[in-house]
């Protein structure tokens, strides 16, 4: 049991390397703050550290990938780390494949109050206050590959010490289910996660800065607070500069688009009341008619409120600065477009047919191109040659052909597009309740929920798409003019294009 409280810091996934994205125009005014950002989300959780006068600190991986920040991202820690060490505050470092021992350059020295844990096997520390040991440090790196963590068996000597063991990635079922360990330290999911409170914390603090619409709400690090019966109790302390927000708002057919203006602007009045000191990037989805989705798509709508948004709130503290306005696409049309026995009435039937059984596989294989599918096989084939050599490190070896295919197509610009696209035609797991990973990986389960979500969104689009590009006429599902497919210029272009290439093979021929 423990003899005294103390507290720590249990961070992760800084990312110091990475820019924060989603952004389609950077303001010119915002973009020092912007850029700057992931080392200010970085500095404020040291600063807190040092003001607050932890007892140590824990980093459960991917802090830094020296080998894109260059000497700065080093110099930065090092720094960092040596105001931790002017107030004996101790550093244990657990890297994961970004921030790998292996990775950090040997003329990069640290200061002496960081541990950094090895690669591939697990090592401990004992933090000390008057010379009594209080808590036990477990940890290991992960290094260049996947790999999981067996804590290695506690000795007698260590009963009544409160005991953490630091890793980046995943745990193994009978690891987490191990005596011993009262706090998992992990690191590895981006989204601030407990896996289980009770009767020990395994717990992922999630990144320390939102980079992208997706990144909704606040995040930072976790202060953890022991008491004198060895009870932690765990709190969020904020540190990202920026918080994406994303705003609903629906739109009647009468409204003016001063009318809209001025009911977006006091939705705004409203966010600024409760704002604290960071940047609000807001992002809007409008609802409203099937004539409001083509102002918005291709006419000047969107652009004109945006302007006018970001002049009223987008310079003066506090900031909520318009990113975007979109509107929120129908899942379904007006039911005689689904009743013609058309080509539009055919597609739209099977799109819906997707969107009414999200398990059902999309099999969009057959319409990539074929060195696109030996890419694909090799990278199967690659997968599985990997599993068989972390049971047998002897066993058979990656085949040439393998590696040149991959080396071959890897760089091509269109994979990653076409690999997402395979990813969302996939149908997602099921999620058996009964197994051990589903209850306790909320990670995956959030995972298949967002890749579930962008197959949704995908189907809506493509569906809208279907209707501009296939309506015999210009009216749209509510049967009202719309600058539809004749007043798209982007559209006619790609059109007109399409027609010149195809007359032009039918002269060849």
């Amino acid at each position: 049991m423990t003899a005294q409280p103390f507290r720590f810091i249990h961070a992760a996934d800084l990312h110091i390397e990475l820019p924060v994205n989603g952004l389609l125009e950077s303001p010119s005014h915002l973009e020092d703050r912007i850029l700057d950002a992931p080392r200010l989300a970085a500095e404020r959780m040291f600063r807190f550290a040092a003001e607050e006068k932890v007892d140590f600190v824990v980093l459960s991986g991917d802090i830094i990938d020296p080998q894109i920040t260059g000497p700065w991202g080093l110099l930065f820690l090092i720094d960092e780390f040596k105001k931790l060490e002017a107030e004996h505050i101790p550093v244990y470092w657990a890297g994961g494949k970004a921030d790998s021992p292996e990775n950090i350059p040997a003329a990069f020295q640290f200061p002496s109050n960081v541990h950094i844990f090895s690669v591939g096997k697990a090592e401990e520390f004992f933090f000390q206050k008057d010379g009594v040991p209080i808590a036990r440090i477990l940890g290991t790196s992960a290094g260049r590959q996947t790999m999981s963590f067996r804590p290695p068996e506690l000795t007698h000597d260590s009963e009544g010490i409160y005991t953490i063991c630091a890793f980046h990635g995943k745990v193994l079922p009978e690891s987490v289910r191990g005596d011993g360990i009262q706090y998992w330290a992990l690191g590895g999911g981006h989204r601030r996660e407990f896996l289980m409170k009770n009767p020990v914390i395994i717990h992922y603090p999630g990144v320390n800065l939102a980079r992208s619409p997706e990144e909704t709400g606040d995040y930072g690090f976790s202060l953890v607070e022991v008491n004198e019966f060895g009870r932690a109790k765990v709190d969020l302390v904020k540190t990202s500069p920026l918080r994406w927000q994303t705003e609903r708002l629906a739109i009647r057919d009468e409204m003016s688009e001063e009318q809209i203006l001025s009911e977006m602007r006091a939705r705004i009045k409203n966010l600024r009341d409760v704002q604290d000191d960071v940047i609000c990037l807001l992002s809007w989805r409008i609802e409203g008619s099937n004539n409001l989705y083509q102002e918005l798509r291709y006419g000047n709508l969107a652009q004109s409120l945006l302007r006018d948004l970001r002049a009223d709130f987008g310079r003066e503290d506090p900031i909520l600065y318009c990113v975007d306005i979109k509107p929120i696409l129908p899942d379904m049309f007006a039911s005689e477009y689904y009743d013609q026995q058309t080509i539009l009435g055919d597609y739209l039937r099977m799109l819906h047919f997707y969107q009414e059984n999200p398990d059902e596989a999309i099999d969009m294989k057959a319409f990539f191109p074929e060195e696109f599918k030996e890419y694909l096989l090799a990278q199967a084939e690659m997968a599985k040659l990997k599993e068989q050599q972390k049971i047998d490190p002897e066993g058979k070896e990656i085949p040439a052909n393998v590696l040149s295919t991959l080396d071959a197509r890897a760089f091509r610009s269109e994979v990653p597009f076409l690999t997402d696209l395979l990813d969302l035609g996939v149908a997602p797991k099921s999620k058996n309740t009964d197994t051990f990973e589903d209850k306790t990986d909320p990670v995956e389960i959030e995972r298949q929920k967002r890749k579930m979500e962008e197959r949704a969104e995908v189907l809506r689009e493509a569906a809208m798409m279907g209707v501009e590009l296939l309506s015999a006429d210009e009216n749209t599902a509510n049967g009202r003019k719309t600058a539809g497919l004749r007043k798209n210029p982007n559209l006619l272009n790609e059109r007109r294009i399409f027609i010149q290439d195809r007359e032009g093979k039918e002269d060849l021929s």
